[in-house]
């Protein structure tokens, strides 16, 4: 099944998203997480929205900053993503559509959900980022990684082929992509990644939720924090899969089926 690629302005900044299936199917908006790429490799989404394409029209955004889409021109928080994504919907004109959301794409999913119930008529989070994170060692590790990135982009030392392969590996931005004009936007990222805050209720969310989870994640996103989610969302289903924060990766089908069965 062919994968479609355009672009919108979206919020001044060009915007690049992907379709794949039948516009006659219902929409499933996919959001993407840190570090995504293009293409069926490991950091990849394309198996997984090709599944979701057997019975749904997908439209898979890739977030500001990431992959081919410009960077913003200030930090950004959940919000900023999930109206910018939204306005993305809207000059697309859609009226509603299931939504997915995978670890950070899964915080921005939630936010959206929160700021327009009425667009989304079920919310799916895979293995998400959430409010009252755990301060894990990897968060620990990755707060320090955020404070020496910006040193390695701006040094005129470290050779421009190595920033390339670090950019392209952090935020899935093909080689080509990036430029010598363009490589210090992603300085920014750093500052958004580690300003990144999710404040939510999820009690007060208004749209049905399904959490997907890998139990053997307990340093990106605690699983142990999702069971507590789960107690509070007042319309929710857990369901857990051998894996760490890769879920998405390694049950595949699985999850593509979760979301058939649940919609």
């Amino acid at each position: 099944m062919k994968i479609e690629s355009y672009s919108l302005k979206v919020n001044n900044l060009k915007m690049y998203y992907r379709t794949v299936g039948s516009k006659k199917n219902p929409t499933l908006l996919f959001l993407h997480g840190w570090g995504t790429t293009l293409g069926e490799g490991f950091f990849g989404n394309d198996k997984l929205i090709r599944w979701f394409a057997k019975k749904f029209f997908v439209i898979a955004p890739e977030l500001p900053g990431f992959i081919r889409s410009d960077t913003p021109k200030k930090v950004w928080g959940y919000k900023e993503y999930a109206q910018a994504v939204h306005n993305l919907v809207r000059k697309l004109n859609i009226k509603e559509f299931f939504l997915v959301g995978y670890s950070f794409g899964g915080a921005v999913a939630t936010v959206l959900a929160k700021l327009f119930p009425f667009k989304v008529k079920k919310l799916f989070l895979i293995n998400p980022i959430t409010s009252e994170r755990p301060k894990t060692f990897y968060v620990k590790i990755n707060y320090l990684w955020n404070k020496i990135y910006p040193c390695i982009i701006r040094s005129s030392v470290i050779p421009f082929c190595l920033k390339k392969l670090l950019i392209s590996f952090y935020f899935g931005t093909p080689k080509d992509y990036i430029r010598k004009s363009n490589v210090l936007d992603k300085v920014l990222m750093s500052e958004i990644n580690l300003k990144r805050e999710l404040r939510i209720d999820y009690s007060k969310l208004k749209v049905p939720v399904v959490l997907i989870c890998g139990v053997k994640d307990t340093q990106i996103a605690p699983v142990c924090r999702a069971k507590q989610i789960f107690k509070e969302l007042k319309d929710s289903k857990l369901f857990l899969l051998d894996s760490g924060h890769a879920v998405m990766h390694k049950y595949t089908k699985e999850i593509a089926d979760i979301v058939f069965n649940n919609i």
